[in-house]
């Protein structure tokens, strides 16, 4: 994932260790429905919590 992120010049995701389960998790589940929305959620809390 971030080596995509990297060749399009956007900032690479750290998921920190206590966040793991969430993050496999909501990964798991999108790719049983194919619904991205609690994955985009989860990412766009992980960026707005680096930014503080």
């Amino acid at each position: 994932m971030n080596g995509i992120l990297l060749s399009h010049g956007i900032d690479a995701i750290n998921v920190s260790a206590k966040q793991k389960l969430e993050f496999n998790q909501t990964r798991l589940a999108f790719y049983d429905t194919q619904n991205a929305n609690d994955m985009f959620k989860f990412l766009i809390n992980l960026l707005k919590e680096s930014e503080l």
